[in-house]
């Protein structure tokens, strides 16, 4: 029951990590916002699924997840 509960409630405290449409980038440039994905994540509790705000940086190509970088989750699947 505990499991369920903190299922409902984790999400939605969490929120998307989405801040506004731009956001700075490690190589200078600036990430835009794509959309939100979702992620599963297991605890020794249960498994939760969120949405993560993704950011994609048109000058380096690469993508950022504010949230995973908020959890200490990034470079997880």
């Amino acid at each position: 029951m505990g499991g369920s509960i903190l299922g409902e409630a984790l999400p939605s405290a969490l929120g998307t990590g989405y801040s506004r449409s731009r956001v700075s980038c490690p190589c200078g440039g600036k990430a835009r916002f794509i959309n939100n994905r979702a992620k599963t994540i297991t605890t020794l509790v249960s498994d939760f699924r969120i949405r993560q705000a993704y950011y994609h940086c048109s000058g380096c190509g690469e993508g950022q997840v504010p949230l995973d970088r908020l959890l200490g989750l990034e470079g997880s699947t």
